[in-house]
Formats: C-alpha cells, structure tokens, sequence
C-alpha cells in the first residue's frame, strides 16, 4: 500500500489542442499480470507564469506530515515488518512453528509485526500450489497475516477504555492476534485462492 507520484515531460513540438496519450505500467510480484493504466491529455493553454524546475515536482500539502495521518483519512499504512526465518539466530517462533504472527508495540501508536515466513502451514501449502511462484505465495502470507493483525489493533485502538477492559478479557490484544493468525494459517493460502477463483452461481445461497 502506498501512493506514487508520476511526473511526465512534455513533447517539444507540442501545441496547444494537441492530445498527448501515456501508458504506465507497474510490476509487483505478488500480482500475476501488472498494472495497466492507460491515460490522455488534451494541451490547454501554457502557464508561462509558473513553469517550475524540469525533474522537480511540488509535495502535496500533506506529504510532510507523518504516514499516521493516512488512518485519519480512512485508510491505513502497513506498518514495520520483519520477516522472521529458522536460519536467523533470533527466530522469534522456535517454541510454536505453527504460530504466524508477533505483533509488538514499538511506542509512539506504532507497531512492529514479526511474521513467521517459516511456518509449518505456509510450507505445507506451498508444496501443493507447486505452479505459482513461491515468493508470490510468501508474500501473500505475509501481506495477508499483516492486514489481519492490523485491522484488530486498528478496531482495538477504537474502542474507549472501557470497553477496551471488556475487549482484553484477561489477555492483551497481542495474544489474541497471535492466538487468531495461528488459527487461520492452515487454511489461509488456500482461503485466499479459492476466494479469488470464485465465480458467479445461482446456487451460492
């Protein structure tokens, strides 16, 4: 998740009424076919007043202020993930393979979430799904596990503090994020691409 800024120069014989058309392409390996988007622009009228440095463009008002303001408006950045393997002398899941999420609070409404690339379902899985790339199939663990975990610490911190007491029960919410993204992760490769592959039936109901 995240936003990109694309900066286009324009043709020197341009003029005005001239219609200009673009193609952006963008890659990611957790997609099987890229981003396509097409675009045209029609030339108005130059600004000779306000031409601007070439390969330089103006921030946003916004974009100097820190990515929290991003849940304020509805959405939510991903926060800090760390990949965690057996091969790394500080694996964070030597006591439960299984277990697939760690998440932290690193102070000041941030969190670190620890995700378990090594665990025992996600390799099962992959085994079975032996035609789609197994970076792809990681980083939908990955991604996945860390949009779970986010969307309960972003409903926890919601809640009023009253009703956070009720919430807990007892355990904090890390335990309970832990305790959820374990539960899930058998059926969570096989979640995701049975859901994707879903088509329209009269008998769904």
């Amino acid at each position: 998740m995240g936003r990109a800024t694309l900066t286009v120069t324009k043709p020197d014989n341009i003029r005005v009424g001239d219609v200009i058309c673009y193609k952006a392409e963008v890659i990611d390996r957790t997609q099987s076919t890229p981003f396509v988007n097409e675009f045209c622009i029609k030339v108005d009228a130059f600004d000779n007043e306000n031409k601007g440095d070439k390969g330089h463009r103006k921030k946003p008002r916004d974009e100097n202020k820190q990515d929290n303001n991003v849940n304020k408006q509805g959405g939510f950045s991903l926060p800090n993930i760390i990949e965690c393997r057996k091969s790394q002398s500080d694996y964070k899941f030597k006591e439960d393979e299984e277990g697939a999420l760690i998440v932290k609070d690193s102070g000041e409404n941030s969190y670190d979430f620890f995700v378990n690339m090594d665990n025992l379902s996600l390799k099962t899985d992959m085994k079975g799904y032996s035609k789609i790339d197994p970076k792809i199939l990681e980083a939908r663990f990955k991604i996945g596990m860390v949009l779970l975990g986010l969307s309960i610490v972003n409903t926890f911190e919601k809640q009023s503090d009253k009703n956070k007491e009720k919430y807990e029960n007892g355990e904090s919410i890390y335990d309970k994020i832990y305790f959820f993204t374990k539960s899930i992760s058998p059926i969570f490769l096989t979640m995701i691409s049975d859901l994707g592959s879903l088509e329209e039936e009269n008998n769904y109901n």
